[in-house]
């Protein structure tokens, strides 16, 4: 939410969104609150004692630093993370499936994860 993830300027012109669209759809999210409130943006939260993380980033989309930090925070904070960078991807590929093979097998180690870790919630 604070927009500092080089990728946002890096893969500006790779991403399918149209060029600024986080920025305006950060503001709109946010409503003037401040953009490191964790309960705005977890990437600023204490991730201790999370359960088993399975992160989906596209390679080529304006977020995949935060999302990279943000495995590597929780990683720091103990939490089982597994970050899949899905090289030339767009943002939310995985929901692409079954159009393209990457989508798919993103889609398919999705669902056996939820049902590897079902239940094992405290």
């Amino acid at each position: 939410m604070k927009h500092t993830g080089e990728s946002l300027r890096t893969n500006a012109s790779k991403c399918l969104a149209p060029t600024g669209s986080w920025v305006v759809c950060a503001n709109h999210y946010l409503g003037g609150h401040d953009p490191g409130d964790p309960y705005a943006s977890p990437l600023y939260g204490d991730l201790r004692d999370l359960p088993p993380l399975l992160i989906y980033v596209g390679g080529d989309e304006t977020l995949r630093d935060d999302a990279v930090r943000y495995a590597r925070k929780a990683k720091d904070a103990g939490v089982d993370v597994t970050l899949r960078v899905g090289e030339g991807m767009c943002h939310c590929y995985p929901a692409c499936a079954p159009l393209f093979p990457e989508a798919t097998g993103a889609m398919e180690e999705i669902c056996s994860f939820i049902k590897r870790h079902q239940g094992r919630l405290d």
